[in-house]
């Protein structure tokens, strides 16, 4: 996710506290909470439990844009990796109408759903423990609410140029909201492919990360994502925008916006043209998904989210206009490299947890500057060097306030706080000492091709990278980090100094 600060070496933009939470630490709880049904509820953690891991959803989603609100049907298949008598996983805001369960070949039967409001979770109790290996399918009916706060699942609007109301229904789930959409294990780490489903009006378009299956009147079907994502990474969206496409290198690229700016995407469909290519290549990995939308929404909070497959942007963040300033060209192309970047660093390999944002954002940012350089010669190349970023990242460093790149977080609120300078500049800052460090025109770029091919599709902590940039130069990184016992992230960097 790209806030606008990066962009102006502003303050970043967070999000608004909107949860409701028990910020107790989860070890220290003696005993199991109540859940809202006066049932003791299996689990005392904020971490879900690792025993069942998701393999693939199934979700149908019927907003209704004219009462705001809408239904889904979410089929969750699962594998059982340690013996365990029950299933915990997110759910916030929305109302379980039935639940289905099927393990293996048995016989679906309806089971009873507890809830555990202030840590967002919901789980199924057994009698009989379920036991390692074992395959079976949760399905959940429910009904919510659209959003009215720009995130999950919300609604939005603007006006045409007719002065006619248009509304429309869009996500954004990074870091926590996914669970206000759909029933689901939301953790980076718990990966899955979805099949995603999407009814809407005929003179609406439904959006997701894969390409349509197949057309309805009121039902879209999108393809099953041909890649393992995080939940944070789903996205889907009803409006009635319009597109303009070009094939770049198998892949189908994809500006929208509303109609009335349909002239002010062709800027960065060029740049994104371009920046995909120049990824592409320098990766040495294809970008793995047969489309790419980038997406110009009316009221978005952040200045892009990466969704994979479908990348969402405020409109100031996309759209040029024919009397827009070299600055405003500048905003676009910047944040375009970034989302771009993140098709790999954070979609493609995506840090275990959020203590390790900066694997994500540091690589963003790093990457954003590094490609402009190279494929946008129009923007003011002398004014996108590392010194400012550098030069941020000490600045905001300096303060009491500052911590490591990677530091211990075990709330909700502690997750919003990773967003800040220090998991983007101060990233971004340490990825070009060790890219100086390095001796050699590509050591760096070896280093981190090695560590995109050897996790894709996977999780990973800092020491990860370390080992991997060890397996091309033969210098021991992970010495230079202390590993924290709770976590296993190489943890690290605290007040440190542009070499």
């Amino acid at each position: 996710i790209l806030y606008i600060y990066i962009i102006y070496m502003h303050s970043i933009f967070r999000f608004s506290h909107l949860y409701t939470v028990d910020t107790t630490q989860c070890p220290s709880e003696p005993v199991y909470p109540i859940s809202t049904n006066g049932e003791v509820f299996p689990w005392a953690q904020l971490r879900l439990p690792q025993s069942v891991r998701p393999l693939s959803y199934d979700l149908t989603l019927n907003p209704d844009l004219d009462k705001m609100t809408f239904t889904g049907h979410s089929v969750i298949t699962m594998f059982v990796r340690h013996n365990t008598k029950h299933i915990v996983l997110h759910s916030m805001n929305l109302n379980i109408n039935k639940a289905t369960f099927k393990l293996g070949d048995e016989k679906a039967t309806t089971v009873t759903v507890l809830e555990f409001k202030p840590k967002q979770q919901i789980a199924v109790k057994f009698t009989e423990e379920l036991k390692a290996g074992q395959l079976c399918v949760l399905t959940i009916d429910y009904s919510a609410n659209l959003s009215h706060t720009y995130d999950g699942f919300y609604n939005s609007s603007y006006t045409d140029k007719e002065g006619n109301k248009k509304v429309l229904a869009a996500t954004q789930f990074e870091p926590l909201s996914a669970r206000k959409a759909f029933p689901c294990f939301d953790e980076p780490s718990f990966k899955a492919t979805f099949l995603i489903k999407i009814s809407h009006k005929a003179d609406y378009l439904a959006l997701s990360n894969m390409p349509k299956l197949s057309n309805g009147l009121v039902l879209d079907e999108f393809e099953t994502t041909s890649v393992n994502m995080s939940t944070y990474l789903v996205a889907f969206i009803v409006a009635n925008f319009t597109p303009v496409s070009k094939n770049v290198s198998n892949t189908l690229l994809s500006v929208y916006s509303v109609p009335e700016k349909k002239e002010h995407t062709g800027y960065a469909l060029d740049a994104a043209s371009k920046l995909l290519d120049f990824y592409n290549n320098f990766f040495e990995i294809p970008y793995p998904l047969q489309k790419l939308d980038l997406v110009a929404i009316p009221d978005f909070l952040a200045g892009a989210m990466e969704n994979w497959g479908l990348i969402t942007f405020r409109e100031t963040s996309l759209l040029v206009g024919s009397h827009s300033s070299a600055l405003e060209k500048q905003v676009v192309g910047s944040v375009v490299a970034h989302e771009l970047a993140h098709q790999w660093f954070g979609n493609l390999v995506t840090m275990s947890w959020w203590n390790d944002l900066w694997l994500n954002e540091g690589f963003a940012t790093y990457m954003q500057y590094t490609s402009i350089q190279n494929v946008l010669p129009e923007l003011d190349i002398v004014s996108y060097d590392f010194s400012p970023i550098c030069s941020l990242a000490m600045e905001k460093d300096a303060l009491n306030s500052s911590h490591a790149v990677s530091t211990e977080v075990n709330t909700p609120e502690q997750v919003e706080e990773m967003f800040d300078s220090v998991s983007y500049e101060k990233g971004a800052s340490i990825l070009l000492m060790l890219n100086a460090s390095l001796p050699g025109d590509q050591q760096f770029r070896k280093g981190i091709i090695q560590y995109l091919k050897q996790f894709s599709g996977l999780n990973t902590y800092t020491n990860d990278l370390w080992n991997s940039l060890t397996q091309v130069k033969h210098y021991d990184f992970t010495g230079r980090t202390q590993r924290s016992n709770s976590s296993n992230s190489g943890v690290a960097f605290s007040h440190w100094h542009c070499v």
